[in-house]
């Protein structure tokens, strides 16, 4: 009697395994598109803070990072300066509507940083109007909000 295992038995097995990476692979690629959207979401609430404590200083919001007391980091490790901010995956900008302002993260779209699929070149931003973080992808207000 030969010891082995047939044509049949290899094919199931290969099914199974590819059938399980099938369900795994979106699930892995969810979990690294969020912790890339928690490096925006903690600046964006240092930001949030930060606008407060000028709020309180200056009786207006800024949209400018130099007039915050601390230092957001970009993606090369120097302090933000002006209006937009590169961090690794985001692209950070402050713009003020009225007596409010809005704090966005565009997704970069690079060949380096490029998101899933799934997820497009979307915005994740905060309103302080509604005093909420939002999404301009379906995908990613079911995923991250």
């Amino acid at each position: 009697m030969k010891k082995g295992f047939t044509l049949i038995e290899l094919l199931i097995v290969v099914l199974i395994i590819s059938t399980l990476a099938s369900i795994a692979a979106p699930q892995y690629f969810k979990i690294i598109e969020r912790f890339r959207v928690l490096e925006a979401t903690t600046a964006m609430m240092e930001i949030k803070r930060g606008q407060e404590r000028v709020m309180l200083k200056k009786s207006a919001y800024t949209n400018n990072f130099q007039d915050f007391d601390f230092q957001i980091k970009d993606k090369n490790g120097n302090d933000c300066e002006g209006k937009v901010c590169e961090l690794r995956y985001f692209i950070l900008e402050i713009k003020l509507v009225g007596n409010k302002y809005m704090i966005m993260a565009q997704r970069k779209s690079d060949n380096e940083t490029k998101p899933p699929l799934r997820y497009s070149n979307y915005i994740y931003f905060y309103d302080s109007q509604t005093d909420q973080f939002n999404c301009t992808d379906a995908n990613c207000v079911n995923d991250f909000i």
